[in-house]
C-alpha cells in the first residue's frame, strides 16, 4: 500500500547494537490513519512497510505503533530521536533525543485540506507539545522586531497569551484546530493579509528549532516552496510580488541578504550585483 500524499514525514528512529555484526535500525510512524515501519542494517536502505489494520492488536494506529515500539524495545532497540527518510530509504534531519518514545503522527495533506475551505492550509507537528507556546512567541517577536504591530491577547483554552497580528489572532481567523497532542492545523486566507502570511512563514522557519515541522500548502495541495520568494503563486494570491516586499522578507530571515532578480522581472540599476 502506498502512503497518502503528504509533505515531510517524521519517524521515530531506534537502533540495536549487535556483537560481531552491523547494528540494526527500526523506525515507526503514523501517517494519517495507518502505521508504517522501516527496518534493516543501519548503514543500508530502510524500505517502508505498511502494517495492514487487520493485523493490529490495538484499536488505533497510534496505539498499535506504540505497542510495536515497546516490542522492539524488549528486543534491545533504543530510541535515537526523530528523523526524515529520503527517497533511498536513508535517514536525514535526525534530531537526537534518546529519551523520546513519542511516535510521530503525520497528518496527510488530504486530512488537513478536508478540514478547511481556504486559500492555504498548514499543519504543525511538534515532538514536545510544550514547545508550542515558545514557538508562537518567538515567531511573533521576530515580526515585532521587523516592524509588524503585535498585540498579546488572553484566549480561553490556550496556556499562553496569543499574538494578534492586525485583525488575526492565533485562534480564528487562522482557524486553528488541535488534532492530537503536539499538532495544530489551520487555514490562511488572502483576506487575512500579508502580516498573517509572514507569521506562518516565520513559524515554519523556526519550527525546526523546536524539533518540529510546519508544512504550508496551496489550496490544490501543492506545498509552498521552502524558499517563499521563489513561489510566485504564493504572492499572486495576495495580489503582489516577492520583490515588492524584499526588505520584509530579508528582515524576517525568509530571503537572501542580496536582492534576487526573480524570473520575469527585469533588473534595474539597483540590482546590478544581484544573484541571478
Amino acid at each position: 500500500m502506498s502512503p497518502p500524499k503528504q509533505g515531510a514525514t517524521r519517524w521515530l528512529l531506534t537502533r540495536k547494537q549487535r556483537n560481531g555484526g552491523p547494528s540494526r535500525s527500526w523506525a515507526v510512524a503514523v501517517i494519517g490513519d495507518d502505521v508504517y515501519v522501516r527496518f534493516g542494517d543501519t548503514d543500508a536502505s530502510l524500505p517502508m512497510h505498511h502494517i495492514p489494520p487487520g493485523t493490529w492488536v490495538a484499536a488505533t494506529a497510534l496505539e498499535e505503533a506504540v505497542r510495536r515500539l515497546f516490542d522492539q524495545r524488549r528486543q534491545g532497540y533504543e530510541p535515537l530521536g526523530l528523523c526524515d527518510f529520503d527517497d533511498e530509504g536513508l535517514p536525514f534531519n535526525v534530531v537526537i533525543n534518546q529519551g523520546t518514545e513519542a511516535v510521530p503522527v503525520n497528518l496527510t495533506t488530504t486530512d488537513t485540506l478536508n478540514r478547511f475551505d481556504a486559500d492555504f492550509v498548514w499543519s504543525l507537528t511538534l515532538s514536545n507539545p510544550d514547545n508550542l507556546g515558545p514557538l508562537v512567541k518567538a515567531a511573533a517577536e521576530t515580526l515585532a522586531v521587523a516592524g509588524v504591530d503585535i498585540k498579546w491577547v488572553a484566549k480561553a483554552g490556550l496556556p499562553f497569551r496569543a499574538p494578534q497580528i492586525g485583525r488575526c489572532l492565533w485562534t480564528p481567523p487562522f482557524a486553528v484546530q488541535k488534532a492530537r497532542p503536539g499538532e495544530q492545523q489551520g487555514a490562511l486566507n488572502r483576506t487575512d493579509g500579508l502580516d498573517a502570511l509572514w507569521f506562518i512563514l516565520v513559524m515554519r522557519l523556526l519550527a525546526q528549532e523546536q524539533s518540529g515541522v510546519l508544512e504550508l500548502f496551496h489550496k490544490d495541495a501543492t506545498p509552498v516552496a521552502a524558499e517563499p520568494h521563489k513561489d510566485q503563486r504564493l504572492f499572486e494570491a495576495f495580489g503582489t510580488t516577492a520583490q515588492a516586499h524584499w526588505p520584509m522578507l530579508q528582515a524576517l530571515g525568509l530571503a537572501p541578504e542580496k536582492l534576487l532578480v526573480l524570473a520575469g522581472e527585469a533588473p534595474d540599476q539597483t540590482t546590478a550585483d544581484a544573484w541571478f
